[in-house]
């Protein structure tokens, strides 16, 4: 079912793992009802977007490994999910510096564009819908 009349945009601030495993799901999950959403990592859950296994950066980051065991996707195959369906990923600019977090230390293998508040939150369009994780 096409959606053309509004969109979501996902901030994610927390580190802590679940509720970024949960920003994932969701935005897979709406991506794919065919909405456009925008995931946008701030203040700490821009660990979560680092080379190597972000989510070992996060809190409660060990049941990774037990989400997977019960059959439900972790945490690198969400996100991985999440750009393929092409989920807008964004990353928060004060929030790497915030982190003292360099450039090069984000993942290169998914689509991250960088920004700020500004750019995210929506012009004009009313029916678009924000939501803080």
């Amino acid at each position: 079912m096409k959606n053309n009349s509004s969109s979501y945009r996902i901030i994610v601030i927390s580190n802590d793992f679940f509720k970024i495993h949960y920003a994932l799901t969701l935005a897979a999950t709406i991506k794919s009802s065919d909405v456009p959403c925008v995931l946008f990592f701030a203040g700490y859950a821009c660990h979560a977007l680092k080379n190597n296994s972000g989510y070992k950066y996060l809190d409660v980051n060990d049941e990774n490994s037990n989400i997977m065991k019960s059959g439900s996707p972790g945490f690198d195959e969400m996100i991985l999910l999440c750009n393929e369906l092409s989920v807008d990923i964004m990353i928060c600019e004060a929030g790497l510096k915030i982190c003292n977090i360099e450039r090069n230390q984000i993942r290169k293998d998914i689509k991250i564009t960088s920004g700020g508040l500004y750019t995210l939150i929506p012009k004009k369009k009313s029916e678009d819908k924000i939501l803080v994780i």
